[in-house]
């Protein structure tokens, strides 16, 4: 069994946004991930929720950019203190959208997620 942890702190609205959220913790994540590495961790899993709600414009541009781009953050910070990061957006299932709306929420997703990656210069 290989332990891991979750090292985000909390869910913060972020302004603007008709109730998008971000998490809050990678000021101080380079040195959690160094205790939580001594602690025997050896991967770690960062919550990114997103809502679909297409009847108030969710997600928006903005709230999509700032977690993805928090992702990949902490993907490198996690690399970089010898953590394997598990890097998956947090796209909440439930609602009344179609699932074309789900779909194209996920490409935006996935692509803001991958550009992110790459320009963090993520190891992947």
């Amino acid at each position: 069994i290989v332990p891991g942890v979750k090292p985000h702190l909390k869910v913060y609205t972020l302004p603007g946004t008709n109730g998008d959220t971000v998490m809050q913790g990678l000021d101080s994540l380079s040195l959690r991930c160094k205790e939580y590495y001594a602690a025997g961790a050896r991967f770690a899993k960062w919550r990114s929720p997103l809502v679909i709600d297409t009847e108030n414009g969710r997600p928006t541009d903005l709230a999509i950019r700032a977690n993805m781009n928090d992702l990949a953050r902490y993907a490198l910070i996690c690399q970089s203190e010898g953590l394997m990061p598990i890097v998956e957006p947090d796209i909440s299932l439930s609602g009344s959208h179609t699932l074309e709306e789900a779909i194209d929420v996920n490409i935006r997703v996935q692509s803001e997620l991958f550009k992110a990656m790459i320009e963090h210069g993520v190891y992947m």
